[in-house]
C-alpha cells in the first residue's frame, strides 16, 4: 500500500514538473501567440466574433503595452486584410499615445517658419529661419541666433514643403520624437555666413504645456506610428534579402 502511494506521489510530482515547465515556455510567448489568434478573428465573417477580437486586442495592448508592438507591427505589414489593418493601426495609436505620455519629449526651444535660403554656391536650400530662441534652452545654450537658417539635421537636408506639410512641421516632429537628453546636429548658415557649420545640441524636455497638446495632435501620433511601420517595413525586406542570399536566390539588380 505503502509502495502505491509512493508512486502515485512520484507520478503526481512529475506531471506538475511538466507542466510548470511548458506553462513556463507559453508564458514567454503568450502575448505573440494570442495576437495571431486574434487577428485571425479580426477578419471573421461574423460580426460578433470581430468585435470580441476587437475588445481582446484592445485588453492585449493594456496588459503588454509596448511589449506588443514589435508582433503588431509584423502583424499589420503582414496582413493583406483592410479590416485587420485598421484594427492593428488603432492598436499601435494607442501604444503610441502612451508611449508619449511616458516619455520626456525633446525640444529645441525656438520659433521658426519655413524659408529658402540662398547658399554662397547658388544653391537653393530648403531651411528654417530661426524667428526667436527660448531664453535657457537648448538652442540658446548653443549659442543659436535669430536670424539663423536651418539646413539640415543630423546629416540630412530638407525636402521642400508639401501642402500642409511643411519644412518646420517636419522639424518639429523630428525633434519631439526624439527623448530629452538625445543629442542633435543640426547644419546652419548664421547671418552673414559664407559656409555651413554643425551646432551639437542636447535636447531639453518639452514644456508640459506643450506635450499635452500633442496628445491631442492625432498627425503627430500617426507620424509616430508611420515611423514604426517604415521601420518595420524595412526590417522585414532586410530579412528578406538576408535569407534569400542564404538560399542562394539570385535577387534582381536595381
Amino acid at each position: 500500500m505503502s509502495r502505491m502511494f509512493s508512486t502515485a506521489a512520484a507520478c503526481l510530482w512529475l506531471l506538475w514538473l511538466l507542466v510548470s515547465t511548458s506553462g513556463a515556455g507559453a508564458e514567454e510567448g503568450e502575448p505573440a501567440e494570442a495576437l495571431a489568434g486574434v487577428v485571425r478573428r479580426l477578419d471573421d465573417d461574423a460580426f460578433p466574433v470581430r468585435q470580441a477580437a476587437q475588445e481582446e486586442l484592445g485588453r492585449l495592448v493594456d496588459e503588454h503595452e509596448q511589449a506588443l508592438k514589435p508582433a503588431l507591427l509584423e502583424k499589420l505589414v503582414a496582413t493583406g486584410s483592410p479590416e485587420v489593418r485598421f484594427r492593428l493601426y488603432g492598436a499601435l495609436l494607442k501604444l503610441a499615445k502612451g508611449a508619449t505620455e511616458k516619455r520626456k519629449q525633446g525640444f529645441i526651444g525656438i520659433q521658426m517658419t519655413d524659408a529658402e535660403f540662398a547658399a554662397p554656391d547658388g544653391k537653393a536650400l530648403q531651411s528654417i529661419l530661426v524667428r526667436m530662441v527660448v531664453p535657457g534652452s537648448a538652442a540658446a545654450e548653443a549659442r543659436l541666433r535669430i536670424g539663423t537658417n536651418i539646413v539640415g539635421i543630423d546629416g540630412k537636408r530638407f525636402d521642400p514643403p508639401e501642402g500642409e506639410d511643411t519644412v518646420s512641421a517636419r522639424f518639429a516632429s523630428y525633434v519631439r520624437k526624439k527623448a530629452a537628453g538625445e543629442p542633435v546636429k543640426l547644419e546652419v548658415f548664421s547671418p552673414g555666413q559664407q559656409k555651413p557649420e554643425v551646432l551639437l545640441l542636447k535636447l531639453g524636455e518639452r514644456p508640459a504645456e506643450y506635450a499635452a497638446m500633442d496628445l491631442q495632435d492625432d498627425s503627430f501620433l500617426t507620424d509616430t506610428v508611420e515611423t514604426w511601420i517604415a521601420e518595420a517595413k524595412a526590417k522585414a525586406k532586410a530579412s528578406a534579402s538576408k535569407a534569400a542570399d542564404g538560399n542562394g536566390v539570385e535577387r534582381p539588380k536595381p
